[in-house]
């Protein structure tokens, strides 16, 4: 199993970082978690068949999460074969809604037996071969005193368990604790809260390996920074890079 994170930085892209988007590799089957632009373009250039993607995941509905699923739309499309569906699970019924206006005010639509757009709730969310997959919500929204959905996606597969935090709020009440109820992987944003509030919060957990996304410009500049303020920790922690590649 294998995680590469396409694009890994903050509410914009940077020069060297492109919008949220991360993929895990299972079985040779793809599984999206979030699609911050240009994810299609960051697919292609790492190889990765649009035909092998089985799901994709949106933590929440603002725009560097979901801005290339247009242009992943289009990709997913364009698919001359007639393999498994790809399901776009995202956080609002009113985000369906709008991704599928804006798909088709491009003139571009695309075959339901190949593609599929569903809103989730907390709550186990998509079931294959390779992988099991439960959404917990969190409240990210709530830093600017809003009150959207947004979710954390727990992964289980071959045996072992990964944690996409998604964005969370900057007091971290909402990190989903619940599902790390064994060890795990934690994918984690490095953007919204102080890493101190983390390091408190992580060390009571069975974390195995804590892999930064979401970087800020603050930790982009300086990792070890962001390193010793999480404090003494019992794991491996590492800010990731945009096209990074780790074997889970």
């Amino acid at each position: 199993m294998k995680l590469i994170t396409l694009g890994t930085g903050h509410g914009s892209p940077t020069m060297t970082r492109d919008c949220s988007s991360s993929v895990l590799e299972v079985n040779g089957s793809l599984y999206l978690f979030d699609a911050g632009a240009p994810v299609n373009a960051l697919m292609i250039r790492k190889s990765l068949p649009f035909e092998k993607l089985r799901a994709v995941f949106i933590s929440h509905s603002h725009e560097d999460h979901i801005g290339g699923l247009p242009g992943l739309i289009k990709s997913l499309a364009r698919r001359q074969d007639d393999g498994p569906q790809t399901r776009i699970l995202l956080p609002e019924e009113q985000t369906v809604e709008a991704v599928t206006a804006f798909v088709a005010a491009t003139h571009r639509m695309w075959d339901e037996k190949l593609l599929a757009l569903t809103a989730v709730s907390a709550g186990v969310v998509y079931q294959d071969e390779n992988i099991r997959v439960t959404a917990y919500r969190t409240h990210h929204f709530d830093n600017e005193n809003k009150d959207f959905p947004s979710f954390a996606f727990a992964v289980e597969a071959e045996e072992k368990k990964i944690v996409f935090t998604g964005d969370v709020s900057r007091h971290l009440r909402d990190f989903p604790v619940d599902a790390f109820d064994r060890e795990a992987v934690c994918v984690m944003e490095c953007q919204h809260y102080r890493p101190e509030i983390a390091g408190e919060v992580l060390r009571k957990l069975p974390v195995k390996r804590f892999i930064g996304v979401h970087i800020s410009d603050k930790w982009n500049s300086d990792p070890d920074g962001f390193k010793a303020a999480l404090g003494k920790v019992d794991f491996p922690v590492v800010l990731s890079a945009d096209g990074m590649e780790f074997e889970l």
